[in-house]
Formats: C-alpha cells, sequence, structure tokens
C-alpha cells in the first residue's frame, strides 16, 4: 500500500465525510490537485456529453468496454474503470476491497463533479453499480446491469444467505490463493472460454485474467459470496435495465428460467426492466453487442 498524499485525502474524506468540503486545501498543501484515478481503479475518458461510467467484471480490463464506447462516445464521456488488481493495473489490497471500490467511485462522481452519471457495470461491476446507486441513490441518473445478481449464491441455493455462504466462499478463496501461478493462469483461460463464445476472442481476453493478481480475484470472489445487497436495492429510485444470459448454463438453464431467477432476485427494485439475450454468453457486449445496444439505446433515450 503506497502511503501517499492521493490515499491519505481518500481514506480521510470515507472516515470523515463531513470534512470533504475542505479537501480541496488539504490537496493543493500536499502538492495533490487532481484525484485522476482512485487507489482501488485507474480511469480512462473517453468522448464528450452525459458522464456514463463503465465498470467491467472480474479479472477483466476496462477495455472489455470498447465496442460500448464506440457506440455512444458521440453523445456520452465515458469514464471506463479497471479495478486494482485486474489485468495488470498494480493491486490494492485490503480487506472488503468491494466496498472501498465503490465509496472510491462514490468520490469520483462528486470530485469530478460528474451530474447523474448513467452507471454501466458488468458481472462485480454490476453489483458494485447496484451497491454504489443503494447508497447514493441521487448520484445517478440511470443505471444499466450487464449479468449480475444482487446476491449470487442464491442463484444455486435459493435459502443461502451471507452467514451460510461464508464458510464456502472461504475455502474457495484459500483454493485460489493455493493455487500455483500456472494452474491460476489455466482457470482463467478456462473461465474465459466458458463464457465467451467466440474462441479467439476469449483466448484475447484471457490475457486479462493471467495479467491479474490473484490475491484480488480471491477477495472479490469471497466477497461477491457473502454480501447481499437484495433487501439494499429498494433503495434505488432511478430507471435500472438489467440484461440476463443464459447459454453459459443451456441446456440445463433456458430463457424462463434465467428470467425467473432474476425477477426473484431483483423483485425489490421498484423501476427497471429485464432483458434475457438469447444469443449470448456471459460476456454480453463481446459476443451480442447489437442485442445489447438495441435495449440500452431506448433504455437512454427515454425521458
Amino acid at each position: 500500500m503506497k502511503w501517499n498524499s492521493h490515499y491519505i485525502c481518500l481514506m480521510v474524506a470515507r472516515r470523515f465525510p463531513s470534512i470533504r468540503c475542505f479537501l480541496p486545501i488539504v490537496m493543493l498543501l500536499t502538492g495533490w490537485t487532481s484525484i485522476g484515478a482512485a487507489s482501488s481503479f485507474e480511469v480512462k475518458v473517453f468522448g464528450k456529453g452525459i458522464p456514463m461510467i463503465l465498470i467491467p467484471g472480474i479479472a477483466c480490463s476496462g477495455d472489455v468496454w470498447k465496442s460500448t464506447v464506440v457506440q455512444y462516445q458521440d453523445r456520452y464521456e465515458c469514464h471506463v474503470i479497471t479495478l486494482a488488481g485486474f489485468a495488470g493495473v498494480p493491486p490494492e489490497q485490503s480487506d472488503w476491497f468491494l466496498d472501498q471500490v465503490k465509496n472510491d467511485l462514490i468520490f469520483y462522481i462528486k470530485e469530478k463533479h460528474l451530474q447523474k452519471p448513467v452507471i454501466v457495470g458488468h458481472a462485480l461491476g454490476g453489483f458494485v453499480a447496484l451497491w454504489l446507486t443503494s447508497t447514493e441513490p441521487d448520484l445517478v441518473s440511470r443505471v444499466i446491469i450487464v449479468d449480475a445478481l444482487p446476491f449470487l449464491p442464491a442463484a444455486f441455493y435459493p435459502s443461502a444467505t451471507p452467514a451460510s455462504s461464508a464458510p464456502f466462499a472461504n475455502q474457495l478463496r484459500q483454493k485460489l490463493l493455493n493455487q500455483t501461478d500456472e494452474q491460476f493462469q489455466q482457470a482463467q483461460i478456462s473461465n474465459f472460454k466458458n463464457l465467451i463464445t467466440d474462441s479467439a476472442t476469449a483466448v484475447a481476453a484471457s490475457q486479462w485474467g493471467i495479467a491479474s493478481d490473484k490475491a484480488t480475484v480471491a477477495e472479490v470472489t469471497y466477497e461477491m459470496q457473502t454480501i447481499d445487497l437484495r433487501d439494499e436495492i429498494e433503495k434505488i429510485k432511478c430507471p435500472v435495465l438489467v440484461f440476463a444470459t443464459y447459454l453459459q448454463y443451456s441446456p440445463v438453464q433456458t430463457h424462463d428460467g434465467i428470467a425467473a431467477l432474476f425477477n426473484a432476485q431483483y423483485a425489490k427494485l421498484r423501476n427497471y426492466r429485464l432483458a434475457v439475450a438469447d444469443h449470448a454468453r456471459h460476456y454480453l457486449m463481446l459476443d451480442d453487442p447489437e442485442f445489447m445496444f438495441s435495449e440500452m439505446d431506448p433504455f437512454l433515450a427515454a425521458n
């Protein structure tokens, strides 16, 4: 961990929200005048217009959103996130890393004066988007969730709770930590091949996983199994578009089956629409971007 003025300011702001108004003075005195990127993520900005924040999934680069940026950069200022520890970005080791990511994103939006941004998140990024918007309901204008659930274990065990999931989640974390570098790399290649239809695209994308930090992957895997947002999402006020995919589970899973599963998890979300993709695996933005854009365009344009 780097104890520089950047990190100290972020920690002070999170610990003592009431003194955030004095941060510009602190930054000036310490020589740090712009957040640029928070300690838990890096940002690349493309285009002009309404701010749109794009958050990738586990072990992924922000480059996964390239086609999305091309689609919207003439109308939206796209802030493309890559989380620390993923795809070659240096890790930021901390307990409850996703909470740090959520808080850093909230601070980034406020510090950059991003007015009512659209938040787009895939998988883990979608989970963070839901958490962020539940925490700060008035900060965001619209949310787009790509194949993410408020509580992942309940997709497989409907009666699951964070407490009942914790032992299994800890075992999974330890299993990942105990992998050799070669085993970790092979697991990443296998994961991406299973979740992306085109084999060449899957091989290319797996390089993000190979370049990711094993400890970070293990930590966020644990956290995704032990944080339940199903009640929290009731606080979200803005419209939400949720995408679901199921081909990676076919023939066990079906269109109607995945729709029922997602609707059950999002039952407390007041204003959402579910769009089920029939021709894509988990990486919808790579497998079938045309379908994704056909749903996103009217959702973004609606009053």
